[in-house]
């Protein structure tokens, strides 16, 4: 989305310059840039291996014995790895440079899923659920700061299309890797395999991050001031209320989509008997939704300006309703569809908080990326663990709920902010 339907200033205070003298044009002819593609597959690698943990969980538990509540452990340690990113993410795509940061995140990645594949305990898998989701999270900051630079006046568009293509890789990764685990299961094959398989195309990314040509990207001055720099900017960002609000955003955000897609497969197993395999289409069945839901916020944002925050406030609302409905459903089907009808609605959040902080904060985006990065990852972090502290405890029934209630908490804060920020900046036709 182009900023003339929000017209804020920017996060140092001053108005930001009318769309026809900002630097950096973006060509009409996106699709034929490298760039452009460079960034959906990186968001398809992304999604494909985002969620192979919660897929796991029944090998975890039938190979190393692990009770609901180190399950939930594991997730935990994933998103909390997103926060210590958060303190050192600005300063390393600044010192590093986009290419640099981009190859070095996947090496990182593509080592730490084959070290949980290779794992023989589960205090193992422990230690590399860590790795694993500093290097997600250092990705998700590569990304989103790439998208910004390369596209500054199509943001909220790339950021969707981009959504999309992460789409179709969150539902091939689960899908895939639910039927080798069944695979695996029946024919006493190794379950690391899948992992193995993911760090091998991994490897073949790295080697197009090695060889993208020079200009592809855009040209960083490399921070040579040590930590002084960017740690003076994380203040200036941190200080700022608009961060604040953005924060408490994708706090609640990531509670609320975290926890759900974590265990409502665990939920339908203990409510149904399904196995392995069609517990982790749920999460592909999310992620088809989103890809959907993605497909079609493109083609409307294409031709209408929504305010960011009006986006997230209906997607917010909807998800709510379509979250409730998942866990009130009697039957495996549709429990299956009403989820992916969440992930329709839900696939809008993301973008819009995206869009948003690169608006907010454009001369400061991979600082203020790897800030919403650590909060967002509190929140990812919390709303699995809860649910499996409860679940130890009480019942997954019972724990699970916090999941839409959340989600409505997000969906009154953003449509209460759009109604004092916003509303003076209705949408118009492009």
């Amino acid at each position: 989305m182009e900023d003339g339907a929000l017209s804020f200033p920017k996060a140092d205070g001053s108005e930001p310059p009318p769309p026809d003298t900002q630097a950096n044009p973006v060509s009409t002819s996106i699709w034929r840039e490298q760039a452009f593609w460079f960034i959906l597959t990186l968001n398809f690698a992304w999604a494909a291996v985002y969620n192979f943990l919660p897929v796991t969980f029944p090998v975890f538990r039938r190979f190393f014995h692990a009770s609901f509540e180190e399950l939930g452990r594991s997730q935990f340690l994933f998103f909390i790895a997103g926060l210590f990113f958060s303190v050192i993410g600005g300063w390393f795509v600044d010192r590093l440079g986009l290419k640099r940061a981009t190859v070095v995140t996947l090496v990182c990645l593509a080592c730490s899923v084959a070290f949980i594949g290779a794992a023989w305990s589960f205090r193992l898998v422990l230690v590399d659920a860590f790795l694993f989701g500093l290097a997600v999270a250092a990705l998700t900051v590569v990304y989103s700061a790439m998208t910004c630079e390369c596209y500054p006046e199509k943001r909220q568009s790339v950021f969707l299309i981009s959504g999309i293509a992460g789409g179709v890789g969150g539902v091939l990764g689960p899908t895939v890797q639910g039927k080798w685990l069944l695979q695996a299961e029946r024919t006493g094959a190794s379950w690391g395999a899948s992992y193995y398989a993911a760090a091998g195309l991994l490897g073949l990314l790295i080697m197009w991050a090695m060889l993208l040509r020079r200009g592809t990207l855009p040209e960083r001055k490399l921070n040579m001031d040590g930590i002084t720099g960017p740690t003076s900017a994380m203040k200036s960002i941190i200080t700022k209320p608009a961060m604040h609000a953005i924060g408490l955003a994708y706090l609640i955000h990531g509670v609320a989509q975290g926890g759900m897609i974590s265990w409502v497969g665990q939920v339908y197993q203990s409510r149904h008997s399904i196995n392995n395999a069609q517990a982790a289409y749920f999460i592909s069945f999310e992620l088809m939704g989103m890809l959907a839901g993605r497909s079609t916020l493109s083609w409307i944002t294409a031709r209408w300006k929504i305010p960011d925050l009006l986006l997230l406030a209906v997607c917010a609302a909807a998800t709510t309703l379509a979250f409730a409905a998942t866990l009130i459903s009697g039957t495996y089907p549709a429990g299956l569809i009403s989820f992916a009808i969440a992930g329709f609605f839900v696939s809008g959040n993301g973008p819009a908080i995206s869009s948003y902080t690169g608006m907010r904060f454009g001369d400061q985006t991979a600082t203020a990326f790897a800030i919403l990065g650590g909060i967002g990852n509190i929140g990812s972090a919390g709303g699995p663990y809860l649910i499996g502290f409860l679940g130890a405890r009480f019942s997954l029934e019972t724990g699970i709920w916090l999941m839409p209630v959340s989600m409505l908490a997000l969906a009154i804060f953003a449509f209460g902010w759009f109604l004092r920020t916003d509303r003076r900046h209705p949408a118009v036709p492009c």
